[in-house]
């Protein structure tokens, strides 16, 4: 006869290890599956958080000024932005596709013209400026010019907004989704990051500093950026719309997507633009364009960036421009804001880690 533990049934205690290995190993599994779950959603997840943070200030007015239950504040905030931001968008996005459909049909002709109107300026060019000139007609005459290629870019771009106005349905599903995440994070952000913060391996000073530079660059990309590239779109679509030349609409919305691109900007739209203009014999409308680019269109991103961007990335220019441009050719949208957000998360522990080593403390989250 035994006295084993186990033939009387009595259980064997598990080693405290083991156990803890387990439920670590279970907690990534389930976390794993979460985020897989809800992946197909995750672009709707950070917007909402963007937003969540851009509109930290109008709901903390709201708070203060309007007496009234949390919900119901929240559900003010998201009409709010419903109505200034998502409905505007999407009516853009409705008309733009037909506009530039049209200008895409008519580049062959617009082509033509280009051509036979440098041939008709190059007889009033020096010598060295006319060679340089029969060089960009031979080039454009053979389909091999920067103009057909500006048109294969208008076509997929074209066909790219056609498919998102067709798909509208799904973007309204999606910006749903992210007005209804963010009804949340309106109501209980502040104790999900408390929690969340809770559960890090971090120090308090580590998460606050980690925190406060995702805070720092989601203001200054995306509340700085893009309004300065609306801006210089609104800007470059009425100087157009003054000067009588069209698409207004498609010419708007190129600029502000090239001023998202940092050291490039708009003059990717008005200087072609205004070349054609002084090509096609409209030296007046192409002069003041280019004048209108250089002095007007140009100063918003002077007069608004350190306002509305400033340091507050802290990131290189160099650094903000290939994490910016790496971001959204990986990721799309949401790579102009990741991108960066993770070259600032990257130098912030490169600083934490100095700090430690020196024998210092990790830098104030406030500083």
């Amino acid at each position: 006869m035994t006295n084993s533990s186990a033939d009387e049934g009595v259980p064997v205690p598990v080693e405290p290890v083991k156990t803890q290995r387990a439920e670590l190993a279970l907690l990534a599994i389930l976390s794993a599956m979460t985020i897989w779950v809800v992946w197909p959603y995750a672009a709707a997840v950070f917007w909402a958080v963007v937003l969540a943070i851009l509109l930290d200030g109008p709901w903390q007015w709201i708070q203060r000024n309007i007496k009234a239950p949390r919900a119901v504040q929240a559900i003010l905030a998201i009409l709010g932005v419903l109505l200034l931001v998502l409905i505007p968008l999407m009516g853009i996005v409705a008309m733009l596709p037909s506009q530039l459909q049209v200008l895409t049909d008519n580049l062959p002709e617009l082509r033509d013209k280009f051509v036979s109107g440098l041939s008709q300026l190059q007889h009033s060019l020096p010598a060295y400026l006319a060679d340089e000139v029969n060089k960009v007609i031979a080039a454009n005459s053979n389909g091999s010019g920067g103009l057909m290629q500006i048109g294969s870019i208008l076509s997929r771009m074209a066909s790219w907004l056609s498919s998102v106005a067709v798909s509208t349905i799904s973007v309204f599903v999606m910006g749903m989704m992210a007005l209804y995440v963010l009804f949340y994070f309106f109501i209980d952000g502040r104790r999900m990051f408390g929690v969340m913060r809770s559960y890090l391996p971090f120090n308090q000073g580590l998460t606050d500093l980690l925190a406060m530079r995702i805070i720092e660059i989601v203001k200054s990309t995306v509340g700085g950026v893009f309004i300065i590239a609306a801006a210089q779109g609104v800007v470059c679509g009425a100087i157009l719309a003054l000067l009588g030349v069209g698409p207004v609409l498609v010419f708007a919305v190129l600029t502000t997507l090239a001023s998202l691109i940092p050291a490039i900007g708009s003059g990717l739209v008005w200087v072609p633009v205004a070349i054609y203009l002084i090509s096609q014999g409209e030296v007046a409308k192409g002069v003041i364009l280019l004048l209108s680019g250089i002095f007007i269109i140009s100063m918003v991103d002077n007069l608004l960036r350190p306002r509305l961007v400033g340091r507050g990335t802290r990131i290189p220019d160099f650094l903000i421009l290939l994490t910016t441009l790496g971001g959204l050719d990986l990721m799309g949208a949401v790579g102009i804001v990741i991108g960066p957000m993770i070259a600032g998360l990257c130098l912030s522990m490169w600083q934490a880690v100095r700090a430690n080593d020196a024998g210092g403390i990790v830098p104030d989250a406030a500083a």
